[in-house]
């Protein structure tokens, strides 16, 4: 959802040419006016208050897939990540334990 609404509002914003969008941060020296950091974190906590994804899909205006079509597109996108080395299979660790405690003898010591 962030990147929708970055695409949308930030960096390419009302439709404008991207020379438009250039001369703007050039004219503001890369810093975003005080009323575009305030939408930007409205728009934040609105992401976070998002907990489903329903929700999200209907903020940004999709319509939400079904959960099968969801949870495929969700292992989709692990597969490739695998494949583009963006992560790694996680790798067992040994489990070491500490030897056990010594036993009391019966018959005096340990």
């Amino acid at each position: 959802m962030f990147h929708v609404y970055f695409l949308l509002n930030i960096a390419k914003p009302n439709g404008k040419t991207m020379k438009q969008v250039m001369q703007d941060y050039d004219g503001l020296c890369g810093v975003p006016p005080q009323r575009m950091k305030e939408s930007l974190q409205r728009e934040v906590a609105l992401i976070h208050s998002s907990y489903n994804f329903p929700n999200l899909y209907n903020h940004i205006g999709l319509p939400c897939p079904s959960t099968e079509a969801l949870y495929a597109s969700l292992r989709n996108a692990v597969r490739n990540s695998f494949a583009k080395r963006y992560t790694v299979e996680p790798r067992p660790v040994p489990v070491v334990f500490p030897p056990p405690p010594p036993r009391y003898s019966y018959w005096g010591g340990y």
